[in-house]
């Protein structure tokens, strides 16, 4: 074990400096890579020598776990929102969306409120159970609550600033009775929809609306609203062989770059609504995606209900539509998934494929027709066995079968 005060010594121009404060080196006979260097902050050699043997005391008392961990201590005396702010650092540090960010932020934030909780000690899954229970939230904010503030308690873990995830044995809401959240279009609502919308920009060519434009490019790319207010001019390709819209990894929700393919009249209706000469760094739909207030006002004019009992409709309503749809088309399932930009294949069939657009009764026309044998087919096969027994039997080629004695007995 390695276990000594001192005060560091270093030379500036020559001149030996020697610091006015003690440091320790510690490193405990179980410990590996080289002994740790504690600032003691004390002038007081005798301080000094009593605040290390404290430290050696406490890790003796932690290895037999009859101490929790220094980090653990610490972290129980801080606030619980402080460390909520250390694990979003920590978050952003690795990479992740201010979209992620915020969701945390607000989610998270909103149940320790909720709760009434303010430090580690106060966190408990009864309470956690009487807010779920009180709560107006869906089943699925719910679940997601839950799942968010066990990512945040379980970095805490991670980090040793606490010994167990309180919420661990919580369990989820069930949702396997609660109805779909969102539907697709059908064929006959998404032309009621692409032809009804706003007024047209009054263009050659025919040209479209910013909204009309949007949800048509929704139905035939799946592309998301965030991906969709971060668009620029520049990510639009269409001097190519096969016109594309690239997606940044920056702006993808699985930082992941993709190329979204495009069909010919989807290319025409986004350079309707192009300015002449615009320049690669301009936003293309930036404050232009419509709100519900305004997806449901259009679907109004379309003679579309906003929410019926197969679920909602909005602007992710219609990323659904463009999943069932590849389905309804025959495309296979792997290619919908990446088409998706999924990165589990139940999220795609589970979640993004309406059921009620599913060509079920066409599905099942297509079964071969195995009729049923009837009677008389029965008897007649019966009566050839039969026949081919007895044939058998005369010509020797089989010895009848003889009876049992105790069954003639009886």
């Amino acid at each position: 074990m390695i276990c000594f005060v001192f005060k560091p010594k270093r030379r500036v121009h020559g001149v030996l400096r020697v610091s006015k404060t003690y440091f320790g080196k510690l490193q405990m006979p179980w410990e590996h890579g080289g002994p740790s260097v504690i600032a003691l902050d004390t002038t007081d050699k005798r301080v000094a020598v009593d605040a290390l043997n404290q430290m050696v005391k406490e890790r003796h008392q932690e290895r037999l776990g009859q101490l929790a961990p220094r980090e653990t201590r610490e972290a129980a005396e801080r606030p619980l929102n402080e460390l909520l702010e250390a694990f979003l650092d920590d978050l952003k540090a690795k990479g992740r969306s201010e979209n992620t960010l915020a969701k945390y932020r607000s989610n998270v934030g909103t149940l320790f409120a909720a709760c009434g909780w303010t430090e580690l000690r106060s966190v408990t899954a009864r309470t956690f159970c009487q807010w779920r229970t009180a709560s107006d939230l869906s089943p699925k904010s719910k679940n997601d609550t839950l799942a968010n503030a066990c990512g945040f308690f379980g970095w805490l873990q991670r980090q040793r600033m606490t010994l167990d995830n309180p919420l661990e044995n919580v369990g989820r809401v069930d949702t396997r009775l609660v109805p779909r959240f969102r539907r697709a279009l059908s064929e006959a609502e998404q032309a009621r929809l692409l032809g009804g919308t706003g007024p047209k920009t009054g263009r050659a060519g025919g040209a479209r609306d910013f909204r009309n434009v949007i949800y048509l490019l929704v139905l035939e790319t799946g592309i998301r609203r965030n991906e969709l207010q971060n668009m620029k001019v520049g990510d639009l390709n269409f001097d190519t062989p096969a016109p594309f819209i690239r997606i940044p990894a920056a702006i993808a929700k699985g930082r992941r770059e993709a190329h979204l393919r495009l069909r010919p009249h989807v290319v025409e209706a986004v350079r309707s609504v192009l300015p002449p000469h615009a320049l690669d760094c301009e936003w293309v739909f930036r404050s232009r995606v419509p709100r519900i207030s305004t997806i449901k006002r259009d679907l109004g004019q379309a003679g579309i209900p906003f929410e019926n009992e197969h679920g909602r409709m909005d602007l992710h309503g219609l990323r659904v539509t463009f999943c069932t749809n590849l389905l309804n088309a025959g495309v296979h399932p792997r290619v919908v998934q990446e088409l998706m930009r999924h990165s589990d294949i139940k999220l795609t069939m589970k979640n993004y494929t309406d059921t009620s657009q599913l060509p079920l009764a066409a599905a099942l026309d297509k079964l071969p027709k195995v009729p049923l044998r009837n009677d008389t087919h029965h008897d007649t096969h019966d009566d050839t066995q039969t026949l081919s027994a007895a044939v058998l039997v005369e010509s020797g080629e089989v010895a009848p079968v003889q009876s049992r004695p105790h069954l003639q007995s009886g």
